[in-house]
C-alpha cells in the first residue's frame, strides 16, 4: 500500500477520524480503563509495610488517573519487589549486628556477607526500574498529570521517604 497522501488521510487510515465513530470513542474512553477506588486489593503475601505503601501508592496513582488495567500486574510486581527489597535490608542489618564466631573463617562470613549484599542490591534495582515506570522517580513524575487537588505536596513521597 502506497504512502497516505495528506495528513488527514492518515487519521482516517489509523482509526481516529471521527467519521469512524465506533473506534474513535474506543481510543478516547478512558471511563473503562482507570479502575474504580476499592476494585484493586494489595496481593496476598506482602508484610504489613507493604500493604500500607500499597494502599498509599494505590489511592495516589487512582487519584492522579494513570493506571490502567494493564498496569495491574506490573504493579503487584512492584510491591512483591518493595517487600524482597525490605527483607534483604533487614537481612543485611540483622548480619551485620552478629558478632562473627570465635575460629570463624573470615573469607566465609564476607562471601556471606556478599551474598546478602547482592539480593539487597538486585531488589533495590529492580524497585527502581519498577518504580521508575510508574512515575516514583524524580525525573519521572514531571510526566505525571495533576489530580484535581492542587496541592503543593506530593502523595508519592510518603512511598520514597
Amino acid at each position: 500500500m502506497s504512502r497516505p497522501r495528506s495528513p488527514a488521510k492518515h487519521v482516517e487510515l489509523n482509526g481516529l477520524a471521527k467519521h469512524n465513530k465506533h473506534v474513535y470513542e474506543q481510543r478516547n474512553n478512558t471511563d473503562g480503563i482507570v479502575p474504580k477506588d476499592g476494585s484493586l486489593v494489595a496481593p496476598k503475601g506482602l508484610s504489613k509495610t507493604a500493604k500500607k505503601a500499597w494502599d498509599i501508592t494505590v489511592s495516589s496513582l487512582l487519584e492522579m488517573r494513570v493506571l490502567s488495567v494493564t498496569d495491574f500486574v506490573q504493579l503487584e510486581n512492584l510491591f512483591m519487589v518493595y517487600d524482597e527489597l525490605l527483607r534483604a535490608r533487614k537481612a543485611l542489618k540483622d548480619f551485620d549486628n552478629t558478632k562473627p564466631e570465635e575460629g570463624e573463617d573470615p573469607f566465609k562470613r564476607i562471601a556471606a556477607r556478599r551474598k546478602l549484599s547482592s539480593w539487597f542490591l538486585d531488589a533495590q534495582s529492580s524497585f527502581n526500574i519498577l518504580a521508575g515506570k510508574f512515575g516514583m522517580t524524580p525525573s519521572e513524575r514531571t510526566n505525571l498529570p495533576k489530580g484535581d487537588n492542587d496541592d503543593t505536596k506530593d502523595p508519592l513521597d510518603t512511598l520514597i521517604t
